[in-house]
């Protein structure tokens, strides 16, 4: 049923605060919209958000391990302490998303472990804490980006890809402006 309700204009952001319930995995959530809402402890494992939308959102503990978000658009949308582990990014466009808190506890990371990244286009996003160990980058374009703190170990550029105007502070591994 949330999966038929996603394809309408619904905002299943709101469904889902009120809903009273949190695992909501293994959902086909194409062409959904998610906008001005707050979700705490929500699993999304194994979800796809095929032209899904992300405005003014704010994610906090979140699970969006095996997840895919493919030709999704974000904009506005604040994820913290969140984990992406093993998810793929597909022609997303990502503008104005902050992943983590400049500053917030230790402990308090952003997971992409074994990522992949292809023809991603990341306008004015920041990345606090975050792991991107293991990650692959094909076609990505990031631009007046922010990386701090972040671990690129084992992670490579597949293919060409292209970042200007981008701040790396405190990382490990990869960077090198890409």
């Amino acid at each position: 049923l949330l999966s038929i309700l996603s394809k309408s204009s619904t905002n299943i952001g709101k469904v889902l605060s009120k809903c009273g319930l949190y695992d909501f995995s293994e959902v086909d959530y194409g062409y959904s919209k998610f906008f001005e809402n707050t979700l705490h402890s929500f699993s999304f494992e194994k979800s796809h958000f095929y032209e899904s939308v992300f405005t003014k959102m704010k994610f906090v503990n979140c699970n969006f391990i095996n997840t895919v978000f493919e030709n999704a658009k974000l904009e506005n949308v604040l994820f913290i302490n969140c984990t992406f582990n093993n998810s793929i990014w597909k022609h997303s466009k990502m503008k104005d998303i902050s992943f983590g808190e400049e500053y917030n506890d230790f402990g308090n990371n952003t997971y992409f472990q074994n990522t992949t990244w292809a023809k991603v286009q990341m306008n004015s996003c920041a990345f606090y804490n975050s792991v991107f160990t293991d990650n692959i980058f094909s076609r990505v374009t990031i631009l007046n980006s922010r990386f701090f703190s972040t671990d690129f170990s084992n992670s490579a550029i597949d293919e060409f890809t292209k970042g200007y105007n981008n701040e790396f502070e405190d990382c490990i591994g990869l960077p090198y402006e890409f």
